[in-house]
C-alpha cells in the first residue's frame, strides 16, 4: 500500500491551521468578554453614587406624591360629576355624551396632544394658553360638526380623527367639538360660578394647588441631585452617558419631574380670570383638568416600576 505522505502533511497542516484559528477566535472572544466585564465593573464602581441617588429619588418621590395623587384622582372623578349637574344635554344635539365624559375626553386629548406635539417648545402650559387665547365659538361650525357627531357614541377622536400633532390643537375638529359641547350645554354664568367656587375655600383647585405646592421643594431638590450626579461624572473617564440604561432612567425621571413642576401647576390660568373673558371659563376649567390629569399621569409614571426599572 503506497502512502502519500505529502497529502498527510497537507491535511495535518490544514488541521493545525483550523485549530490555530479557532484558538485565536476563542482568545478574542475571551478578551472581549474580559473587556466587557472590566468595563461593567468600572461602570458599577464609578456610577455607584449615581445609582444610589436615582434609587433614593424614586423612593422619596413615591412617598411625597401620595397625597397629591389622591387629590388628583378625587378631583378628576368628582369635579366633572358636579359640573355635570349643570348640564343641559339637549343643547348639544340628539342624545349627546354625558358632559363629564366630554370633559374627560377633552382633557385626555389635550395631554396626549401636548406630550406628543411636534411643534417647537410646545408644552402643556403653552397648549392651554393657545386654547384659552384663540378658541372661539362658531355657530356655523357647530352645526356642521353636529351632522357628524349626532348619534355617534365613540370618543370624539373616533368621530373626527385625532388632532394633528404638527398643528395647533384648536384646528382639530375633535377638540373644537369638545369646546362647542361645553359652550352650548352650560351657561357662561354657570361656568363662571363653577370656576369661582373651585378657587375659593375648600374648592377643588384650592385643594390641588395646596398639595402641588407642598411637594415643589422635594421635586426641586430631587432634580438638583440628579443633575448634580450627571455634572459630577461629565468630565470623567466614565460620564453617565456611557451607562445607557442608567442615563435613560435619569432622563426619564428628569422629564417627569419637570412636567410636574412646570406644566402641572394651574396658577398660570389665573391671568385669564377676568370679567372681560367671561366666555372663556369653560376653557379655563378644561385646562385646569388637563393640568391635574398631567400631574396624575406623571406621578403614576414615577411610581410605576415597569417604567423606570
Amino acid at each position: 500500500m503506497n502512502i502519500n505522505y505529502s497529502v498527510l502533511i497537507a491535511l495535518a497542516s490544514m488541521v493545525a491551521a483550523i485549530a490555530s484559528a479557532y484558538a485565536a477566535l476563542m482568545a478574542l472572544r475571551i478578551s472581549r468578554e474580559s473587556v466587557a466585564i472590566s468595563k461593567s465593573s468600572a461602570l458599577a464602581v464609578n456610577h455607584a453614587s449615581a445609582s444610589l441617588t436615582y434609587t433614593k429619588v424614586l423612593k422619596d418621590l413615591n412617598l411625597v406624591t401620595q397625597d397629591l395623587s389622591e387629590v388628583c384622582s378625587d378631583l378628576l372623578i368628582k369635579w366633572p360629576r358636579e359640573i355635570d349637574a349643570k348640564d343641559h344635554p339637549l343643547c348639544g344635539g340628539v342624545n349627546p355624551r354625558p358632559l363629564q365624559h366630554v370633559l374627560s375626553n377633552g382633557y385626555e386629548m389635550v395631554i396626549d396632544y401636548s406630550l406628543n406635539c411636534t411643534l417647537m417648545n410646545r408644552s402643556t402650559q403653552r397648549v392651554c394658553i393657545d386654547i384659552v387665547r384663540n378658541s372661539f365659538f362658531d355657530e356655523h361650525d357647530f352645526k356642521l360638526l353636529l351632522t357628524q357627531a349626532d348619534h355617534a357614541y365613540s370618543d370624539f377622536e373616533g368621530v373626527f380623527g385625532a388632532p394633528d400633532k404638527s398643528c395647533s390643537i384648536i384646528k382639530s375638529q375633535a377638540f373644537r367639538w369638545v369646546y362647542y359641547q361645553l359652550f352650548k350645554r352650560i351657561s357662561v354664568d354657570d361656568w363662571y360660578h363653577i370656576w369661582e367656587i373651585s378657587n375659593s375655600g375648600s374648592g377643588w383647585l384650592v385643594k390641588y394647588k395646596n398639595e402641588h405646592l407642598k411637594i415643589r421643594s422635594v421635586l426641586e431638590e430631587a432634580r438638583e441631585n440628579l443633575i448634580g450626579e450627571i455634572s459630577k461624572l461629565e468630565h470623567t473617564a466614565f460620564p453617565l452617558t456611557v451607562n445607557i440604561d442608567l442615563f435613560n432612567k435619569y432622563e426619564a425621571v428628569l422629564f417627569t419631574i419637570n412636567n410636574i413642576l412646570n406644566d402641572s401647576c394651574v396658577e398660570f390660568l389665573d391671568s385669564y380670570d377676568h370679567p372681560s373673558l367671561k366666555g372663556k371659563y369653560s376653557l379655563l376649567i378644561l385646562c385646569a383638568l388637563s393640568s391635574v390629569n398631567l400631574s396624575l399621569n406623571q406621578i403614576n409614571r414615577l411610581n410605576g416600576r415597569d417604567y423606570f426599572n
